[in-house]
């Protein structure tokens, strides 16, 4: 996008093809140096930006074939089944452009009447909630004979008869899912065997039962896709109501059918649910923390490990970098813990690997040395997530010294990462409630992770080519790579001083690490799992797009 120093170039090509009758071309370039300027004033959270969005993306029905994918609209309701809102949804199925369904109202033994239809997919549209023209045709396009679940993006209409309040949903994350169902709204499943099940045990359908539901069958492996558009809009009287209900219940239900050791905390949001995961056994846990001097740091960091921690089974492996101050030789000559010497240039990669391999833990905790202890619980909090098989790399939340937020998990872009709602202020949950909730990500920070010791080798530790920056990013990429989710755990809080002991150092070398970062991974940033591609990465990462 255009700066604003660039403007006057800008307004003189325009006048340049106005005055040679390119008309179209002078206009994409003021269009475009608009959007610039909508992009820097309007903040993450602007109205405007989800109003631009939708004039952006405004689409024409095309034709499309009937194929054997049959839907069956399911129109449920609370309480009494109202003929106009019902008539409403009718009206707009019949502007679809894919044409084979079946649309049916929630009663008993509504499956059979389904199978006898010859439906394959069933979706479910709540009463006075509407779907987009576009809405059968985006489904029908994408499924094929190995997809079990689809979903989309929803917004609300408010009383205005105005759509609002875009949800923008990530693919598919275990985690986030018990933290609330975002999958609702546009859901579409297949129909199988396990489906016709599960459906003839529910009297009525509901919300909470559709999430229910979508529990129990995530248990085993599906395919999943997720659509990143809107295809569904809430009527602003559900969405209200379904802010005060909770699914507590539900989802702690749930994490005990599964034989998780965790439990459902209490929570600001009564929609939302916060779980925490508990540690099995008590494993020991190495604490690796690699320092060169400052030792008012280190001894900060250590002091509040050993006077907060509430898990005691650790070990601390201090690895000395070429330490040469006085007060450091004699902390290190002194300490009880493990000290070890790497007289090598600086590479954050490579000490890290000396310990890790000289480490007696089951797990691995990498800390900088600039950090300090906030919550207790903070070991064992990690500890539960990184012990789930589903998890690669288990990270905290980061703050300043000020208190805003440095870390809460980071996002994949074109051209690099972004920290989402970095510099908020630590008592802001954000969007969707993502500083609070344990969840996926694509890449941590490496300031603090927590990873057992098997997976750190299974993807080769940390890569020693990247010395000084990117090593996080690249580790965590290549868990993602294998198959396993990075985790971000909320209960776990550290605040970190960041790069107080290498400020300004190591220019040179940080483009040959920008360099080898993206020739590795460039193909794969601009497609965050994790993130939505209807945002721009930018702000906190969840300002909406307007180009």
């Amino acid at each position: 996008m255009a700066k604003i120093k660039e403007y006057p170039v800008i307004f003189k090509n325009f006048i340049i093809d106005i005055l040679k009758g390119d008309f179209n071309k002078s206009s994409v370039k003021l269009k475009n140096a608009g959007i610039s300027t909508l992009d820097k004033i309007l903040s993450t959270d602007s109205p405007i930006r989800y109003t631009i969005w939708k004039i952006n993306n405004k689409k024409k029905i095309k034709p499309i074939k009937n194929s054997g994918i049959k839907f069956a609209i399911i129109y449920f309701y609370k309480d009494n089944f109202n003929k106009a809102d019902f008539n409403k949804l009718k009206a707009l199925l019949d502007k679809q452009n894919y044409k084979n369904y079946e649309i049916f109202i929630d009663k008993d033994n509504l499956i059979n009447e389904i199978l006898q239809k010859n439906c394959t997919h069933i979706c479910f549209v709540e009463q006075k909630d509407i779907i987009s023209v576009f809405t059968l045709s985006s489904l029908a396009n994408l499924i094929n004979e190995n997809t079990d679940i689809i979903y989309s993006d929803n917004d609300v209409i408010n009383q205005f008869s105005i759509r609002v309040e875009p949800y923008f949903k990530p693919e598919y994350s275990p985690l986030l899912l018990y933290s609330h169902n975002y999958f609702n709204g546009l859901l579409a499943i297949k129909i199988n065997g396990n489906l016709i099940n599960e459906l003839k045990n529910i009297h009525k359908i509901s919300n909470n039962e559709i999430y229910k539901l979508i529990l129990r069958l995530t248990r085993q492996s599906l395919k999943i896709k997720r659509i990143p558009d809107i295809l569904y809009h809430k009527h602003h009287s559900n969405y209200e109501r379904d802010k005060n209900i909770s699914t507590q219940e539900t989802v702690q239900n749930e994490i005990k059918e599964r034989g998780l050791n965790a439990k459902i905390i209490d929570y600001k949001h009564k929609n939302y649910n916060l779980i925490k995961s508990y540690p099995i056994g008590e494993p020991l846990i190495s604490i690796i923390i690699p320092f060169k001097d400052k030792i008012s740091y280190l001894k900060q960091c250590i002091d509040s490990i050993e006077s907060k921690s509430s898990y005691k089974n650790y070990e601390i492996v201090l690895v000395n970098n070429r330490s040469s101050e006085p007060e450091t030789l004699d902390y290190i000559e002194k300490t009880k813990h493990r000290a070890l010497s790497a007289d090598i240039d600086f590479n954050f990669s490579r000490l890290n690997n000396m310990a890790a391999k000289a480490a007696s833990g089951e797990y691995l905790l990498l800390l900088n040395n600039d950090t300090e202890v906030i919550t207790p619980d903070w070991l064992e909090s990690m500890l539960g997530f990184a012990q789930l098989s589903q998890s690669g790399a288990v990270g905290p939340k980061l703050l300043y010294p000020n208190n805003r937020i440095q870390h809460v998990g980071i996002i994949t872009r074109e051209k690099g990462v972004n920290h989402i709602n970095s510099l908020m202020d630590s008592n802001k949950s954000g969007y969707k409630n993502y500083n609070d909730v344990p969840r996926e990500c694509s890449c941590l920070s490496g300031a603090c992770v927590m990873i057992s010791k098997d997976k750190y080798w299974e993807v080769g530790g940390l890569t020693e080519e990247l010395a000084v920056e990117w090593n996080d990013m690249d580790f965590s990429l290549k868990l993602i790579n294998k198959g396993y989710y990075n985790v971000f755990c909320p209960h776990s809080v550290l605040c970190h001083y960041e790069k107080i002991s290498r400020r300004g150092k190591h220019k040179t070398s940080l483009k040959q690490e920008i360099k080898y970062f993206m020739d590795n991974w460039e193909q794969v940033l601009p497609d965050d799992p994790f993130h939505n591609p209807n945002f721009s990465g930018k702000k906190t990462g969840f300002a909406i797009k307007l180009d």
